[in-house]
C-alpha cells in the first residue's frame, strides 16, 4: 500500500527531482500486466537505475512516499522497500522479503542461494509484477554492514532479473556514491540526483507558507502565522525536512507552558541520528487507513484469519493473531470453524463480524480434517500474487476426493503440501514456497508422460486433466438414488488406491505411476488375511494418483469413452501395467496387487454393506470368479 504524507509542497527544493523521477519512470516502465519478468526478453536493454543521494532532513521520506503515490494514481504498481525487522536489520533478501509480505519467518531463511535472489522472492515479484522499486535508507543495507557485499550483488541480481523495471535507490550521499561506483563496475547504467538545501529567499518562505497551511487543523491560525521564516531557515539549515521539524518544534513551543519543551540542537546531530530519528518516529498523517481485509472466494476461515493477521492495524490484531494460534495449537480444535467463536470474535469490528457471518458457513460437502487437507492449486496462487495479494487456501480443495481445481478454464491438477512444517498462519505461504522450489514449478506436464515433445505435452496434459475433471465432477453429482450410488463408487476408489499403510498393498491407481514400496513376499501376504479397508483414507492419496482411480472410474461407468481410454494408455508413462482401456481389463489389473485372502474379505464386505443394485454396481471389479486357481492360495 502507498503512503501519501499531505506536507507535501510544490514549491518545495524537491520538486525538480521529483519531476524527473516521475519523467523517468513513466516513460520507462509500462502498465501493470503488459509483461512479467519471465516473459522479458533475455537480450532487452536494461533500463537505467536512478541513484538518490539524501542527506539526513533533507525531505527523502516524504519526497519517496509522494513519488510513490502519483506513480500509483498512474496505475503502477509500485513497491517501498522500507527496512527489514530487528532481528535482520541490514539483510537486504529479508527486507525485500516483508516488503512483499512474505511472513517473517519464511524471509529470514529464503533459501540456499547467497548472492542472488531467492526461487520464491523471484516468484512473487514476477507475479506482483511491480513497475517500479523504490528503496528507502540504502546505507543500512551497505554501509558498515556485514552483508554489504552479498546485498549489493542481491540488488545486481534483482536489476537484471527485472531490467526492464525501474528502481530508485535512495540514501545517504557516501553510501549513493559507493553504490554509484558499484554499479559502474558491475556494467549497470545508472543516473544520480542529490537533494540540496534549500537558499533563503522567496521560495523557502513560499514552501513554509504551504507548510504552515497544513497545520491550521493542529494549531491556532494566529500562532501558525506568528512563526517567523527566517529562524526556521537559521535552525534547519535549508533541509526541507528538518525544516518541517523545527517548523513543528517551534509551534509546540509557542503553545505548550514554559520550560516543558526542549529545544532539539540541530546542529549537533549527526547524519545517522536524524536519519534514524525521522525513520523510527513515523508522523501519524501518514500511518495507512486499511480497510478490512476481504474474503476470496471460497477462501476458508483459517485463511482469512491468517491474511489479516499479516496486515495488524492495531493491537487488538496482533491480540488476535496470537489468541488464534493458542487455541489452534490444541489437537481437538479445527481451525476453519472458528468463525462461531464467541471469544475469537470479541476481537473484530462489528463491521468485520458481519462480513465473517455473510461468508462463513457450514457445508454439507465431506471435507478432510485440517491437519491432512493439504492439497492446493498453485495457479490460484499465482492469481492471489498477481491481484496484490498473499496467497490464500480454498475450501474446495479439501473437499474429499479433490484433485482438480475447477476455477481455471479447462482445469488445474492440485499439487500436495508434502512437509508438515507449517502454522495456522502460514500454511499457504509454506506450499507456495514448497511448489516454487520444487521440479513441478518448472514441468509443463502433471503427468509422467511417454514423450517429451513439447509441440504436444501441454496440449496432452490438458486433456488428461480435462478427463480429470469431468470424472470429478460427475462423482460430486452422485447421491444415494443414483445409479451408481456415491458410496458404491467410493468404495470403487478405495479399492484401487488401497493404502500401503493400511493393508501393506498398494491399490492400482496408487502404484500407476510410482510404487512406493517394494510387493509383499507370500509370507507376509499369509499373514494379513482379512486385513482390508472398506475405505480410503480421504487425505492419503495424492491428486495424480486419485486422477488416475478417476479415469478407471469414467471407463467402468462409460464417461470416458474407448478413444479417450486408449489416449490415456498411449500418453501417459505408467510404471510397469499400462492403463486399462474397459471393464474387463480393470477388473484384472483392479486386483492384481491383493492377495486372495484380501479379495474374498473385500467380497464379504461388499455383500454385507450393499443391497442388491450397488453390490452389482461394484462386485464385477472384485468378484472372485475371475482368479484363476494359481491365484487362490
Amino acid at each position: 500500500m502507498t503512503i501519501k504524507s499531505n506536507k507535501w509542497s510544490d514549491a518545495s527544493g524537491n520538486q525538480r527531482v521529483l519531476e524527473q523521477c516521475l519523467k523517468h519512470f513513466r516513460t520507462v516502465t509500462k502498465p501493470a500486466g503488459s509483461q512479467t519478468a519471465s516473459q522479458a526478453t533475455p537480450c532487452a536493454p536494461e533500463q537505467e537505475v536512478l541513484l538518490l543521494a539524501a542527506p539526513a532532513g533533507t525531505g527523502a521520506t516524504a519526497l519517496l512516499l509522494h513519488l510513490a503515490s502519483l506513480l500509483s494514481l498512474d496505475g503502477q504498481n509500485v513497491l517501498s522497500v522500507l527496512g527489514g525487522t530487528t532481528l535482520e536489520p541490514t539483510d537486504f533478501r529479508h527486507a525485500l522479503s516483508i516488503a512483499v509480505g512474505m511472513p517473517g519467518e519464511l524471509a529470514t531463511k529464503v533459501d540456499t542461494a547467497v548472492t542472488e535472489l531467492g526461487q520464491v522472492q523471484h516468484a512473487v515479484l514476477s507475479a506482483r509484477n511491480y513497475e517500479t522499486s523504490i528503496i528507502h535508507d540504502a546505507q543500512t543495507y551497505l554501509k558498515g554492514s556485514k552483508d554489504a557485499n552479498t546485498n549489493f550483488w542481491i540488488m545486481c541480481h534483482w536489476i537484471r532479473s527485472f531490467r526492464q523495471k525501474g528502481f530508485l535507490f535512495c540514501g545517504l550521499p557516501q553510501a549513493i556514491s559507493t553504490l554509484g561506483a558499484s554499479f559502474k563496475t558491475a556494467s549497470i547504467k545508472h543516473r544520480i540526483f542529490t537533494l540540496e538545501p534549500m537558499a533563503e529567499g522567496a521560495a523557502f518562505d513560499q514552501f513554509v507558507a504551504d507548510v504552515k497551511a497544513g497545520l491550521v487543523d493542529r494549531y491556532a491560525a494566529d500562532v501558525v502565522v506568528a512563526v517567523d521564516t527566517t529562524i526556521v531557515h537559521e535552525r534547519s539549515g535549508g533541509r526541507i525536512g528538518a525544516a518541517i521539524d523545527v517548523l513543528e518544534h517551534l509551534l509546540t513551543e509557542m503553545t505548550a507552558p514554559v520550560d516543558t519543551v526542549a529545544e532539539p540542537n540541530w546542529y549537533y546531530l549527526d547524519a545517522h541520528e536524524v536519519s534514524q530519528e525521522r525513520k523510527y518516529e513515523p508522523d501519524h498523517n501518514q500511518v495507512p487507513i486499511q480497510e478490512p481485509v476481504t474474503p476470496v472466494l471460497d477462501e476458508t476461515f483459517s485463511s482469512w484469519a491468517a491474511r489479516r493477521s499479516l496486515v495488524p492495524r492495531n493491537s487488538a490484531d496482533s491480540l488476535f493473531a496470537e489468541n488464534f494460534m493458542l487455541l489452534c495449537s490444541k489437537g481437538s480444535v479445527d481451525p476453519d470453524r472458528q468463525y462461531a467463536n464467541l471469544e475469537l470474535l470479541s476481537h473484530f469490528s462489528p463491521r468485520e463480524r458481519l462480513l465473517i457471518s455473510k461468508q462463513f458457513k457450514e457445508t454439507d460437502d465431506a471435507l478432510v480434517a485440517y491437519p491432512n487437507a493439504l492439497n492446493y492449486c498453485p495457479q490460484c496462487f499465482h492469481a492471489d500474487l498477481s491481484a496484490g495479494l498473499n496467497p490464500a487456501w480454498r475450501l474446495a480443495w479439501q473437499k474429499s476426493r479433490s484433485c482438480v481445481c475447477v476455477n481455471h478454464e479447462g482445469g488445474v491438477m492440485l499439487q500436495r503440501l508434502e512437509t508438515g512444517n507449517f502454522t495456522v498462519l502460514n500454511k499457504a505461504w509454506v506450499a507456495f514456497k514448497e511448489h516454487v522450489q520444487s521440479p513441478a514449478a518448472r514441468l509443463t506436464s502433471s503427468f509422467p508422460l511417454q514423450h517429451s515433445n513439447p509441440e504436444f505435452v501441454s496440449a496432452d496434459n490438458s486433456c488428461l486433466v480435462h478427463l480429470t475433471e469431468r470424472v470429478q465432477t460427475w462423482f460430486y453429482s452422485l447421491s444415494e438414488t443414483s445409479t451408481p450410488t456415491r458410496r458404491a463408487a467410493e468404495f470403487l476408489l478405495a479399492f484401487w488406491l488401497q493404502d500401503s499403510d493400511e493393508s501393506k498393498t498398494q491399490g492400482f491407481a496408487r502404484s500407476y505411476f510410482f510404487y512406493r514400496l517394494t510387493k509383499p513376499h507370500a509370507g507376509l501376504k499369509k499373514k494379513l488375511h482379512g486385513e482390508v479397508r472398506d475405505r480410503l483414507r480421504p487425505d492419503s492419496a495424492k491428486p495424480r494418483d486419485l486422477a488416475v482411480a478417476y479415469w478407471m472410474l469414467g471407463v467402468s461407468f462409460e464417461l470416458i469413452s474407448d478413444v479417450e481410454a486408449v489416449f490415456i494408455r498411449d500418453t501417459t508413462r505408467a510404471y510397469s501395467t499400462p492403463f486399462p482401456v474397459n471393464r474387463s481389463e480393470i477388473a484384472t489389473l483392479g486386483t492384481l496387487a491383493f492377495s486372495w485372502s484380501q479379495i474374498a474379505a473385500y467380497l464379504r464386505y461388499a455383500q454385507i454393506i450393499f443391497k442388491e443394485k450397488d453390490l452389482e454396481a461394484v462386485v464385477w471389479a472384485i468378484d472372485e470368479t475371475i482368479f484363476p486357481a494359481s491365484r487362490r492360495k
